[in-house]
C-alpha cells in the first residue's frame, strides 16, 4: 500500500520508486515463504514492473542509447 504523495516528485524518480516497490514485494515473499512458495501476487508484481520498465524506455525515452521509440 502506497501513501498519498503530498509533494512533487519527478516522473523518473517516481518510476524508479514504483519499480523498487514491485521488486521488494517479490523479494519479501521469497525470503519469508521460500523460493518455491512465492505467490501469484509476486508474479503480478514482476509483470507490472516489466511493463513499467519497458514503458520507461520505449515511451518516456529513459534510455540514453535508445531515446523515445514510439
Amino acid at each position: 500500500m502506497r501513501l498519498r504523495r503530498t509533494g512533487r516528485i519527478s516522473l523518473t524518480r517516481r518510476a524508479q520508486c514504483d519499480l523498487c516497490v514491485a521488486f521488494g514485494g517479490r523479494i519479501a515473499e521469497e525470503l519469508i515463504f521460500g523460493y518455491d512458495k512465492v505467490t501469484t501476487g509476486a508474479q503480478s508484481d514482476i509483470e507490472m514492473a516489466t511493463r513499467m520498465a519497458r514503458a520507461m524506455v520505449t515511451r518516456f525515452g529513459m534510455s540514453d542509447e535508445l531515446g523515445p521509440i514510439s
